[in-house]
């Protein structure tokens, strides 16, 4: 039973280090492409789809942050 724990611990472990780093880099990747629409709207009025893309961005964001 202690070896079956063991080898549980070790790979939620492993798991935890390897949705950490997906988790940072769609973090990265979110805080890019607001960075992008954001001087997009320094020269022009975004799009419809551009505000939308904001907004899911923002929620996402923030269930990261959970």
């Amino acid at each position: 039973m202690a070896g079956k724990l063991r080898n549980l611990k070790g790979a939620r472990k492993k798991w935890n280090i390897e949705d950490g780093c997906m988790l940072e880099k769609r973090i990265i990747d979110c805080e890019d492409k607001f960075k992008e629409i954001d001087e997009k709207s320094e020269h022009r009025k975004l799009t419809e789809s551009e505000l939308e893309e904001l907004k899911k961005m923002n929620i996402d964001l923030w269930g990261f942050a959970r």
